[in-house]
C-alpha cells in the first residue's frame, strides 16, 4: 500500500509528536521546529 500526504500530525495522549506540512515547510519533531532555521535563510 502507498499513498502521499501533504500534511500529517501525530500526537501521543494530547502532546504533539510529529507534525508535517509541506506546502507550508513546517517540520515539528516533539514540538521543536525543525526547519526554523532553513525557512530564515530562504526568507519565508
Amino acid at each position: 500500500m502507498t499513498y502521499q500526504a501533504t500534511m500529517i500530525k501525530q500526537s501521543i495522549d494530547g502532546k504533539e509528536v510529529l507534525y508535517f506540512d509541506a506546502f507550508t515547510n513546517k517540520w515539528r519533531v516533539a514540538g521543536q521546529d525543525v526547519l526554523e532555521t532553513y525557512r530564515k535563510n530562504i526568507g519565508q
